[in-house]
């Protein structure tokens, strides 16, 4: 009887990692999460061409996962506004602009650690 309520409550918790990969294909429809993907990809490229340090690199991963986590943040609130109201509200778009703010300001913080990163090698 126990191993079957371990394996119960062990499917249970599997079940939120369908959720999060549901998730992930809402945000592969964002242009916006494309780009990120294309920024990894240059944090990536950069870390050999430029022999970036582990430590400076596990900042940028650091940082673009918090970008990506604030993105889907974002697009989650996006979508819940439009879905509680479709039509153009004053109140709705300051949540909009608010939680895209927090996108901005995140994505500015990864581009000042990758000019800093890389401006030992320019």
């Amino acid at each position: 009887m126990k191993i079957m309520n371990m394996l119960k409550k062990t499917l249970s918790y599997l079940k939120h990692y369908v959720y999060a990969f549901n998730g992930l294909k809402v945000l592969i429809k964002e242009v916006n999460f494309m780009v990120e993907l294309l920024i990894l990809c240059v944090l990536i490229v950069s870390k050999f061409v430029f022999n970036i340090s582990v430590g400076v690199f596990v900042l940028w991963l650091f940082n673009w996962s918090m970008l990506v986590s604030l993105e889907a943040l974002n697009t989650a609130i996006e979508k819940l506004a439009d879905f509680v109201h479709s039509e153009h509200h004053n109140k709705i778009k300051d949540v909009k602009d608010v939680s895209a703010f927090g996108v901005l300001i995140s994505a500015l913080s990864l581009f000042v650690l990758f000019i800093v990163g890389i401006s030992g090698y320019l």
